[in-house]
Formats: structure tokens, sequence, C-alpha cells
């Protein structure tokens, strides 16, 4: 909350690091309606990032639309999906009309839990998703919030038993498999419960590479199923806000 303030106060102080981390809302793909592609599209089309990272959160965050962050060793071919490119008034009309399409109206709008752990900014996002996809889809959504401890939440994600939940990933290390495996279909990792055998396959094409822009096109192409597929709605790569007395050298 003091962000802003310290930074207009001791600007010199204030370091902001891009994180080898994405934070992510997972939907249930093997819960109805989450396994009709078109209710996760629309999700994904109606959410406006850059209220969440300028206005929420306001610390430099960078709105992302793919899991992996293209800038991490041999993610450099990993490509943001098209309809990141468009307006949100156009991308709006495409998730109402995905949203009518799928049986949904004002009447019979999609309502669904979005589960977080308890964090006071985890609840800042959850609010703010909620309210975007309610205003963009002009109550087309209705969401309810939950929150639980790290311990139960965990096991809630791994047993299956929400709708949406709030996720987050970061790297164990400096290469793009430490993303990219973690929505194999055999991936105790994978509480989306997202089965894909074309991105098993581009990333068993990352196995036999040879080189390393064999394996980076390998996981831009993982990467690009995984867009096209939706399982998951990627909102955020994370920041590290630091101050740094000036007379830290070499930071």
């Amino acid at each position: 909350d003091l962000f802003q303030k310290l930074k207009a106060e001791i600007p010199n102080e204030v370091f902001v690091v891009r994180n080898l981390s994405t934070y992510i809302y997972e939907m249930n793909n093997e819960k109805a309606p989450f396994t009709d592609i078109r209710v996760r599209k629309a999700l994904n089309l109606a959410l406006d990032r850059s209220i969440i990272t300028d206005k929420v959160l306001n610390q430099g965050q960078t709105p992302t639309y793919v899991f992996t962050p293209p800038y991490i060793h041999e993610g450099d071919k990993i490509a943001q999906p098209a309809y990141s490119k468009e307006s949100m008034a156009q991308r709006n009309e495409q998730a109402i009309k995905l949203l009518e399409e799928a049986g949904f109206s004002k009447a019979n709008p999609l309502k669904f839990t979005l589960l977080y752990n308890t964090n006071e900014n985890h609840k800042k996002v959850a609010i703010a998703a909620a309210s975007i996809w309610k205003a963009n889809t002009k109550g087309l959504v209705d969401v309810q919030l939950e929150n639980q401890e790290w311990k139960t939440y965990l096991d809630t994600r791994r047993q299956g038993k929400y709708d949406v939940a709030r996720a987050g990933w970061s790297a164990d290390y400096n290469q793009a498999t430490t993303f990219t495996n973690y929505f194999l279909s055999n991936s105790s990792n994978n509480t989306a419960k997202y089965k894909s055998a074309a991105y098993d396959a581009a990333m068993a094409e990352s196995y036999k590479a040879t080189d390393a822009a064999g394996r980076a096109a390998a996981y831009a192409k993982a990467e690009a199923i995984l867009a096209e597929d939706a399982p998951i709605v990627p909102v955020y790569n994370y920041v590290n806000p630091r101050l740094v007395k000036t007379y830290v050298k070499g930071y």
C-alpha cells in the first residue's frame, strides 16, 4: 500500500525486478461448464488484466496471456495469443457471443465460485476479477468468492472440488520446462485437470530436440496449444519490489 508513496519520496531506493513467476486462475477442466471451451475462452477474453496490474497492484506487474514467461531461458519463441492485441471492446463482444452460444443469459448467468487462499492481495485481485468479468459480459457472469487457509486450499485443488481457483507458479530454475511440464497430462501439479495429447506431444518434441532453437520452438508450440485450449486464465507476471539503500552496491 505504501509503494507509490515510497516511489515518489525515495525513487532512487525503490527497485522493481521482474520475476519468473505467473499468477493464474485455473478452471476445473473436468467440471461443467468448464468442460465447454466456449466458457473457458470467454473468461480469458473478458478479463482486463491491465486493470489488475495497473490499478489494483500497481507495482510494475505485467499482464500476460500465456503461462510460461517468454523472458525465461529458451522461452523466447513463445508468443502472446492474437486476442491479447485486440481492444477490450472487441474481446468483450466475442466473450458475450461465446457465453450466449453456450446457453447463458442475464436470466441464466454463468455462476461459479472463485477460490483463493487467504491473503489480502489475492482477495483484492479476486474482487477485481469478479467485477471485471461481470461488467465486461454485461451481467452474463456472476462470481462468488471463497477463501480458504493454505493447506485446505491446496487439498481442495488437488481433489478437484472447485470451480475456478487462484494459482501461481514460480520457476525452480531458469529454463522453460519448469513451467511447460506443469500441464503435462501426468503432472501432479496439473490441478486444472487439463489433458491434451497434442500438448504432451509438443513437449515430447522438446526432449528430442538437439539444440536450444529446437527446444524453444517446441515450448512455443506447447504454449500455443495451451492458449488455444484455454484451460487457465493467465493474469500477470510477478515482480519483486525491494527497498535498497544507495550505499548497497552491485544490486
